[in-house]
């Protein structure tokens, strides 16, 4: 009987050992409400609140290094990379007037990081999300709300290879009243 209740009780500390879920561990702290990240290679690139981060992950105690603050009234939406270009989405918002402005996309040189940031691309409508294939950045933009704060999504796509480039409407009635993430 002893050996019967041995057996079963080193059963379940092997089982529960055995696929128990590991532990994470702090990699990095001090980062303020971030709310995405990309990789490329060893680095990541995570959005904070007010910043963009840069962290090598290849060191052994990585840090998270700002490399971009948007201006006043400028509030990040959104990243995206391709190449040595991060591209980022942002909303225009007067506090104050309690007023949206509008949108713009731009772009930072990763290897030349002290260059002045370039706005790639404005619009008057709310920028949600964006991705990038090749030199095409595609994003989700939302029509003015009407009287009821209703809105519908689009997806537009505008190439980065053109100074000033013109959006093209791909999608014209992606959702209604739900933002793309």
């Amino acid at each position: 009987m002893k050996t019967k209740l041995l057996f079963t009780f080193l059963s379940i500390i092997f089982f529960l050992n055995s696929f128990s879920q590991q532990e994470a561990s702090n990699y990095l702290s001090g980062l303020e409400e971030p709310s995405a990240i990309i990789s490329q290679g060893t680095m990541l690139y995570v959005q904070g609140y007010d910043n963009i981060y840069q962290v090598d992950t290849t060191l052994p105690t990585p840090v998270a290094n700002s490399i971009y603050s948007p201006p006043a009234n400028y509030y990040m939406t959104n990243l995206t990379i391709s190449g040595s270009n991060i591209y980022i989405s942002e909303e225009n918002y007067d506090e104050e007037a309690d007023e949206f402005l509008g949108s713009r996309i731009v772009s930072i040189d990763l290897n030349n990081l002290a260059a002045p940031t370039n706005v790639v691309f404005t619009t008057t409508q709310y920028v949600s999300a964006l991705t990038i294939n090749g030199t095409f950045i595609y994003f989700s933009s939302e029509t003015d709300p009407d009287v009821d704060d209703n809105y519908i999504v689009q997806i537009y796509r505008i190439n980065t290879a053109v100074t000033n480039p013109r959006a093209t409407l791909l999608v014209s009635n992606l959702s209604e009243n739900e933002a793309v993430n």
